[in-house]
């Protein structure tokens, strides 16, 4: 059928008219179904609600407004299928699918997010109090728990003896102890 008798039609609107042009734009609402929103297990619905939305367009339609009647069934159209796009499914998590597993099963996972945000918060901290150390402490426990260092390697690195890096090491632990110790009492007041 033809752009101008589909205008003609659209214009006069009867209901023999109706299942026509219905029936003429069964292809403009297939590929628009394709394009805009492409779920085959509801093709048939779709083109039911595309049928029933040309119907609609077709009783909306103002043929004084100079717009092409094709042209603003297409809109029509696109605006439907692209609208529909926002409406999510919503799927249980409960819901089994064919192997026999629910969501819920493959949604858990043996990663733990909140331990690992816990652990990294934990190392940060450390990172803070450690700075806070006097140079000499903080070199040696970071080289000795954090590059895996030897007591012995480490004083000979700085030049220092054995029994002064042990003494130094010891200290820096006792000020670390001290530091996380004064955070506890001051979260408790607060």
């Amino acid at each position: 059928m033809k752009k101008e008798e589909l205008q003609k039609r659209a214009v006069r609107c009867s209901g023999e008219d109706i299942e026509v042009i219905v029936e003429a734009l069964r292809p403009l609402i297939l590929s628009s179904i394709r394009k805009y929103y492409n779920k085959l297990h509801l093709y048939d619905e779709l083109f039911q609600e595309g049928c029933v939305e040309v119907v609609e367009a077709l009783l909306d339609y103002n043929p004084s407004t100079n717009i092409p009647f094709l042209a603003y069934i297409k809109k029509r159209l696109y605006y439907f299928y692209l609208g529909k796009n926002h409406n999510k499914e919503e799927i249980s998590l409960d819901k089994e699918n064919e192997e026999g597993d629910s969501l819920i099963e493959l949604l858990q996972s043996e990663t733990d997010i909140e331990g690992e945000y816990l652990e990294k918060e934990a190392y940060r901290e450390l990172q803070i109090a450690v700075s806070c150390l006097p140079e000499r402490q903080r070199n040696i426990i970071v080289d000795f728990y954090f590059r895996r260092m030897k007591l012995q390697d480490i004083s000979e690195r700085y030049g220092i003896s054995y029994r002064s890096c042990v003494n130094s090491k010891a200290q820096g632990l006792k000020n670390l102890r001290k530091y996380y110790k004064d955070k506890v009492e001051k979260e408790q007041m607060f």
